[in-house]
């Protein structure tokens, strides 16, 4: 049997614009940080400690209300840029836990919203100025973690990826962009797919779309400039020709991997020329285990094994 496992890494071409200025402040705090882990009292505030940014433990062991803190030392601290300029809200996660564990939003029983601040797309978030005011009262014994999200969009969930404050952040949450573009794809994140196991007689001889067996996944494309937006996409892999078609190479003699891109199969040297409006779209990538029929079945290594692809979308 194989398990096929094919990675998708998306690129995208930046322009950045000249940076101000100032910092976003405003993280939720409790009030009462005695017999904390990841916190400290200073200027009788609590503020983050430096354990929390290493192991991403927010503890708070005592019943307080919480406020919005300009953490000090998050001055200087590159956050990330928003993937577009809108209304952009801290969420505070709250996981109820009678020990100092990290919070994710799996593990969460509620939350906290602050207030609104606009955010520019622009400029990374620590050069723009705003205070994400929460309010509301954390138990005893909660851990805490970090997000942002776009009210318009609250199930798209962002974190920081700076090295400084990422852990404090909840894991679910995609990287904010550390440069500012005009698209986005699949939340600027990269993407692992899994055809899963396969019986090696079962497995294409050529490529063919909409074959049972085939692996389809919907990819979001963000596009934040003020009107439609003409992309070139292509894909780069390192091919393997089976019966006269290219596909992409995997890690294991005699077997690839068909890739269509909105049902069309794509070559390294294939290109789409396309156009997306502003805002969220979605594109369908298609995915069929092939195998050379020249080989014998028998000489197809069992096991797992991998194809990579980079996908590139270029703004003409």
């Amino acid at each position: 049997m194989k398990k096929i496992i094919i990675s998708i890494l998306c690129i995208l071409y930046f322009s950045l614009s000249a940076p101000a200025n100032a910092f976003i402040g405003g993280f939720t705090t409790p009030h009462d940080c005695d017999d904390a882990v990841g916190w400290f009292y200073t200027n009788n505030m609590c503020n983050w400690s430096a354990q929390g940014a290493t192991d991403g433990v927010n503890y708070i062991a005592h019943d307080t209300t919480a406020y919005s803190a300009t953490v000090t030392n998050l001055n200087g601290v590159r956050m990330g840029f928003v993937p577009y300029a809108a209304d952009w809200q801290l969420r505070t996660y709250i996981c109820p836990t009678a020990t100092a564990i990290k919070c994710s939003v799996a593990k969460s029983s509620t939350y906290l919203s602050s207030s609104t601040i606009f955010i520019n797309s622009g400029q990374d978030m620590y050069e723009q100025q705003g205070n994400f005011m929460t309010s509301g009262n954390i138990p005893a014994g909660s851990s805490i973690c970090y997000i942002f999200i776009d009210p318009k969009y609250p199930d798209k969930l962002w974190k920081s990826g700076s090295a400084g404050v990422v852990k404090r952040f909840c894991s679910e949450g995609s990287d904010l962009p550390s440069e500012a573009a005009t698209c986005y794809i699949n939340s600027n994140q990269d993407l692992s797919v899994s055809l899963g196991t396969l019986e090696r007689s079962e497995i294409a001889t050529r490529p063919m779309k909409n074959s049972a067996g085939n692996k389809k996944i919907s990819v979001d494309v963000l596009c934040t400039a003020d009107a439609t937006v003409d992309v070139l996409t292509q894909f780069q892999y390192t091919p393997i020709t089976i019966e006269g078609v290219d596909v992409v190479s995997s890690s294991s003699e005699g077997l690839g991997v068909a890739m269509f891109y909105n049902g069309q199969l794509m070559s390294p040297i294939d290109t789409r020329s396309e156009n997306f409006a502003t805002g969220y779209s979605s594109v369908e990538l298609e995915f069929q285990a092939v195998r050379d029929p020249s080989m014998d079945l028998k000489d197809i290594p069992s096991g797992n094994f991998t194809a990579h692809v980079v996908m590139i979308m270029t703004q003409q």
